[in-house]
Order: C-alpha cells, then structure tokens, then sequence
C-alpha cells in the first residue's frame, strides 16, 4: 500500500488507465472495487448502483472481499447503512463512518464511503470497509478515493452509454428487419385476395359458370376475398393514422355493456361455429344496465379483433368472453372513477411461445412467418387494439402457458359516471 501523495499519483494513473479499457458494465465494476480494495488495503470494498429517479436503494451489485471476511452481495440494505448513503450522494466529500457497534453483521470497524458521478448526477456509491482495526483515513487515501471515484463515474456514463447506443442499433435494426419482412410479404397479402376476386369474377363475366349454384359460390368466394382485402387495407390505413401520435378519441360514455356484448356475439359466433367452436360469454352478475366510458365504435372494433384472433389461432374448443366489474379508484382521461370492467378473452388455441409474448404489441410482428403460416394477418391488430384500449383510459394484457396452451387477452374500460 501506497505510503505518500506521489505513490499514490502513480497508482491512480495506471489503476485509471485499466478501467478505461474496460466496454463491459459488470467488469467495470468488479474491477473498480478490486482495485480500490488493493490499493488502500481494506477489507471489502461494495458497490451500489444509483440512479436519480430511484427512491430507494439496491443492494450490492459488486464487491471484493479479503479473506477471512464473510461476502455481502445478495444481502439486503441495512437501514442505517442507506443513511449513510444517501448522506454521500449529498456531499461531494467521502463519508467517513467509525464507531460501529462489536455485533456489527459486516465486522466493520470503519468505513469510507464515495459517490461517483459524471456532470454532478451521481451513478454509483463505493463503501470501503475495515475489518481488522479503526482506520484514521488519510488526506492522501482521500484524495486518491475522490479522484479514483470521478473516473470510474466517468467511465460508468461512458460505458453506460455505449451498451445503451449498442442496445438502440440492435433495436433499429431488428425493426428495420421487421418492417423489410412485412412489407416482403405485403404485396402478396394484398395481391392474392385482389386475383381472388378477379378471377372469381371473371369467371361470371365469361360465362364460364355451369349454373346459378356455381354462380353463387364464385361471388362468395369473391366476397370473402373482398372482406379480406378490406381488413388488411383498414388495418394498414388505422396503423398510419396512429403510429406517430397518441391518439385522440371522443368519448361517447355510456356504452351500454349488454348490448356491445351482443354485437360481438353477432358478429363471431358465424366464424366460431363454421370452426365447430363453442362460445361462450360470461356476462357480470348484475341487475344493473352496465355503462362504459369508451367510444363504442373503438371498443367494438377491439373485441372484435380480439375475440376474432381467439378464433382464429383455435382448431378446436372454446372461446369465451367474460366481463367482470371490479371497483377500485382509478383516473382515467382526467377523470377520477370508482372501477372498471375486465374483460377477458380465453381461448384453447395454439398459445404463444414464452420468448414472444413480451413483442406481441409491436406493431408488424408475428409469432410464425407470414410467408409459411396458415394464419393470415398483418400483425397489426393487437398493436392498434393495444393503443386504442389505452386512449380509452384502460391497460391490456396477453398471457399464455406456453405453445399449445391456449391464450388470455385481458383489458379494461372505465365505468361510466354522472
């Protein structure tokens, strides 16, 4: 260990100029509490990470402990330890702690705490702790500490900001990617329902039909295809109008709940039953005429999209529809309410692998390849659904057991008040 200022001079450039070198944040900060272990022959030296927004403090994110002295990492934050901290994120001076109690559960006999810092924010807190005697630090070993600790705050933003820059390229990236494939596979999704009804149409203009049945089964293979078309091109046009701006719904209030419900079964029990599936809806056990705060075209659209991706990705089972009330407090476009309605679409499909479920509100994306999947979409619908739901005041939710275990899309909509 260093003896004077001069020593330590040079133990601070060359214990400085390794920690430059580092690009990894968990090494950087192992090596930082190695270093400032050794040089000043403490006992264990812990660091915290910090952040601004953060109301309380973490544990231990690295440490390095001499022998015979018991690690700490892991362990949760002594209460009067976070005092100590916090009183050096405060002060630009270390913070020297002596007169620990003998049943001290860290052995110490003395601490010296630092934060480092880049532009006077504070990144992280360093704790050095004596185990063996009480240690008068000196004007030198401070010194060394504040110096040593404005480098390492200068390489954690460094580091921090490259892996955050690496983080957002790989993201671009990705989402360019994402973007190329759909857009690969657009022109196809567009082209082959536009031939579906050309070429069902053609066939009626060329008087190539054998008789009226025939006729018929051409036009509705041509409206089927038309529906289709129509779909994709609304999704595609609702997706541009929102994508760049949070969206701005007129709220029609009292939406009455029994009669969206009806819609919904109106309009999906023709496709639930062309699959042989069994719908259920599981209304709130209520006497009450249920209202919504919501627009009610919105709204209906989100079930329906909902309810139809139940269908859809379903070869056989159930597909139920429940809406419960629940009440609790909430604020919701500026308005304080006293509850909402979940509701929460369950299905026996084919589920969602673990690994996708987190992406499954980005726009664009899709679980199976929409050149090779036998189901037809954009990957559009749950991201609208997902934005829309929200401007309504309400969050959304998806959950899965896993591929082949069925899925459960949850959401809210506010309660309608006087």
């Amino acid at each position: 260990m260093p003896k004077n200022t001069v020593e330590y001079d040079r133990l601070l450039w060359e214990t400085i100029k390794d920690i430059q070198k580092t690009r990894e944040l968990n090494h950087l900060w192992q090596q930082t509490v190695e270093s400032l272990t050794k040089a000043l022959g403490a006992s264990r030296c812990v660091l915290y990470p910090y952040q601004d927004s953060e109301e309380a403090l973490e544990g231990a994110i690295a440490e390095f402990c001499q022998e015979p002295y018991s690690e700490i990492l892991g362990q949760e934050l002594i209460v009067e330890d976070e005092r100590h901290l916090r009183l050096a994120i405060a002060s630009k001076e270390p913070v020297v702690v002596n007169g620990f109690p003998p049943n001290d559960p860290l052995e110490r006999q003395s601490m010296l705490l630092v934060a480092t810092r880049f532009n006077e924010r504070v990144n992280a807190l360093i704790a050095l702790h004596q185990c063996d005697r009480p240690r008068q630090w000196t004007a030198a070993e401070i010194s060394f500490v504040l110096e040593f600790a404005e480098a390492v705050g200068y390489c954690i933003h460094n580091v921090t900001l490259e892996r955050k820059l690496q983080e957002a390229r790989q993201e671009a990236v990705a989402a360019s990617r994402l973007k190329t494939k759909f857009f690969d596979n657009l022109s196809d999704k567009l082209r082959n329902p536009l031939n579906g009804i050309i070429c069902s149409l053609q066939l009626i203009l060329d008087d190539l039909v054998e008789n009226a049945e025939q006729e018929r089964e051409f036009v509705h293979d041509a409206h089927r295809c038309a529906m289709s078309l129509y779909k994709i091109i609304n999704d595609l046009l609702h997706f541009a109008g929102i994508k760049d701006r949070e969206i701005d719904l007129e709220l029609d209030g009292q939406i009455n709940l029994n009669r969206l419900l009806d819609n919904v079964e109106r309009f999906t029990k023709p496709p639930a039953a062309h699959k042989q599936l069994s719908l259920k809806i599981e209304r709130p056990k209520t006497s009450e005429e249920l209202m919504l705060l919501g627009n009610e075209l919105r709204l209906l659209q989100v079930m329906l999209n909902i309810v139809g991706n139940a269908i859809k990705f379903t070869d056989s089972g159930v597909v139920q529809i429940s809406a419960e009330v629940i009440h609790k407090k909430i604020v919701a476009n500026d308005r304080e309410l006293s509850g909402v309605v979940e509701f929460q679409i369950t299905d026996t499909g084919i589920g969602v692998p673990f690994q996708y479920q987190s992406r499954l509100f980005e726009p664009f994306f899709q679980v199976h390849d929409p050149r090779t999947s036998p189901y037809p979409g954009t990957g559009l619908g749950l991201a609208i659904s997902h934005k829309l739901i929200g401007a309504m005041g309400g969050q959304m939710n998806f959950h899965s057991m896993g591929e082949g275990m069925g899925a459960t899309v949850t959401f809210t909509v506010p309660i309608y008040e006087e």
